[in-house]
């Protein structure tokens, strides 16, 4: 389960991206684990 969705537009994003290739928006990385 690495791979991120948009939050604004639900587009699947490629892992390591920062920003969503559909709408631009900023990817919000859920990773709360490992800190």
């Amino acid at each position: 389960m690495l791979s991120l969705i948009c939050h604004h537009c639900g587009e699947p994003i490629p892992e390591g991206s920062h920003f969503c290739m559909n709408c631009g928006s900023k990817v919000i990385a859920d990773n709360k684990q490992g800190t």
